[in-house]
């Protein structure tokens, strides 16, 4: 278990830039419905809930607590859900702009 935690946090940190750079990208968008502005945030949201997962993971770790550590990890890989969900039901709805 010591060793999967590891390795997921290595592979989060390595997720950080790409991250940040999609964040960042993201304010090329100009279509102001209100489903684009919620992907938005939790494309910004991205990066910092990394970091904050990968700050209480190492001290999980760091207190031998690894299935709390590995279940903290998770908590980006629903940040990505909650972007792909909403996608897909702007893309289904076809939501007209505000």
């Amino acid at each position: 278990m010591k060793t999967k935690v590891i390795i997921l946090n290595i592979v989060m940190i390595i997720l950080i830039l790409p991250t940040i750079i999609l964040a960042v990208s993201t304010t090329m968008i100009h279509n102001p419905n209100i489903f684009t502005k919620i992907v938005i945030f939790f494309m910004f949201a991205l990066p910092i809930v990394i970091i904050v997962t990968q700050i209480i993971s190492w001290d999980a770790i760091s207190k031998q607590n690894y299935s709390f550590a590995l279940k903290i990890n998770a908590l980006p890989v629903l940040n990505v859900l909650i972007i792909i969900i909403i996608t897909i039901i702007f893309s289904y709805f076809n939501v007209p702009q505000f």
